[in-house]
């Protein structure tokens, strides 16, 4: 139930709703949360989902911790960087580059860039 929230979260943010897509997208990762502590997968999706909502909404500290816990979360159950991982780093590179963390953001875009070399 949680994935079909986030995604159509993702579906309202598409169309511009950006409210409706907030109270999908948190409500997701509440219950992943709250349900299952084995959902690593389910629950950095949800939390990248929720990250690009607040780069949109141009809530950039918020976007940067959701994205941040994705990361995190990706790097522990993924043997191998992929291709989602760079998405990601990418994304939180975007909100580092709005909160004026310049560095940090060419750090996370050259991680990302060796991640999608390797493919």
């Amino acid at each position: 139930m949680a994935a079909l929230l986030s995604q159509e979260g993702l579906i309202l943010m598409a169309d511009g709703k950006l409210s409706l897509a907030e109270q999908s997208m948190v409500a997701a990762v509440k219950l992943i949360r709250a349900n299952c502590s084995d959902c690593a997968l389910e629950l950095s999706i949800a939390e990248n989902n929720l990250g690009l909502l607040r780069l949109k909404q141009k809530r950039y500290r918020e976007a940067d911790v959701a994205l941040s816990n994705a990361v995190a979360l990706r790097e522990k159950f993924e043997p191998n960087p992929g291709p989602q991982l760079a998405e990601s780093l990418s994304s939180l590179a975007i909100a580092r580059e709005k909160q004026r963390l310049f560095d940090d953001a060419a750090r996370l875009n050259t991680r990302a860039q060796m991640i999608r070399s390797y493919r």
